[in-house]
């Protein structure tokens, strides 16, 4: 019982101890001031803009990266509309707006008849852990969708990790 309860005090030590580096993640902005008017996106779900690689990362998950100890997704935004929505969503790749292969959500925001900037954080931890336990390369960007009609505006998308060192 004494060893037992020796490992789980060395182990959580350990934890408490163990190096981290922060990352921060661009998938979009941060636009400042007026934000940048990209609604309305329609009755499916679409990245925004014109260019679905201004939306997205790559993450090479293959290459041995080490688990994150905390991950969140951080989404700024004025919804203007209860149909507005976003999503963080993982895919292998896309063949177009509507055809990614192997998508997969990671997080969704419901957007709310709100016409002042919200700020919305969204715990991913055990998702991009999942992830990277998988060990696949993995892109990772958001979407929008809403009644076709909402004329919301996004100031920032990105995520904040910190990867546990060796």
């Amino acid at each position: 019982m004494k060893l037992v309860v020796a490992l789980l005090l060395f182990a959580f030590v350990a934890e408490a101890n163990a190096q981290t580096v922060p990352s921060v993640m661009q998938l979009f902005g941060p636009v400042q001031s007026r934000g940048a008017l990209l609604g309305p996106a329609g009755s499916s779900w679409v990245f925004p803009g014109s260019a679905l690689s201004a939306s997205t990362k790559m993450f090479p998950f293959n290459l041995a990266i080490h688990p994150v100890v905390f991950a969140r997704w951080v989404f700024v935004w004025i919804p203007r509309s209860s149909t507005a929505k976003a999503r963080l969503v993982a895919f292998d790749y896309c063949k177009s707006q509507g055809n990614c292969i192997n998508l997969e959500v990671l997080a969704e925001i419901d957007g709310m008849a709100n016409n002042s900037p919200v700020v919305n954080v969204v715990l991913i931890t055990s998702q991009l852990n999942n992830l990277i336990g998988r060990g696949e390369l993995k892109h990772i960007g958001f979407q929008m969708m809403d009644n076709g009609a909402a004329q919301w505006m996004l100031f920032e998308s990105r995520l904040e990790m910190s990867f546990l060192l060796p």
